[in-house]
């Protein structure tokens, strides 16, 4: 903002510019998923590479929560917005991210929750 009660245009760009880069990480962390998944058995992975993938899954869907959020945050101009927001909050996977946008919640969690609240795409 420029103190002015008016949305910055700059900053909508900037937040759409962001959600891209954000959306193309969670694409790189889906093929590396994909990759270490395909390589590790159940069997050689025991407990310590399931919660290595489960983590690397949980990586994934927060980057994806976050393109959405930025995404949405970036067209968030005035009374319409606040639909947008309602809508983009109901698409987001994980209680972390949404916990994001609860007024006075505290921070999301520690990386990786060992409850991150959303569904493991691995199995």
């Amino acid at each position: 903002m420029r103190g002015s009660s008016s949305p910055d245009p700059e900053f909508g760009a900037v937040l759409r510019r962001m959600s891209a880069h954000v959306e193309m990480l969670a694409q790189k962390v889906a093929r590396t998923e994909d990759a270490v998944g395909d390589r590790l058995t159940l069997h050689h992975g025991g407990a310590q590479g399931i919660s290595d993938l489960q983590n690397l899954d949980y990586l994934r869907q927060s980057l994806e929560d976050l393109a959405l959020l930025t995404a949405a945050l970036s067209d968030a101009t005035g009374p319409a917005g606040f639909n947008g927001m309602a809508q983009a909050r109901a698409a987001l996977r994980l209680a972390d991210t949404r916990a994001l946008l609860c007024p006075g919640a505290g921070p999301a969690g520690m990386p990786f929750a060992s409850d991150p609240g959303g569904e493991v795409d691995l199995f």
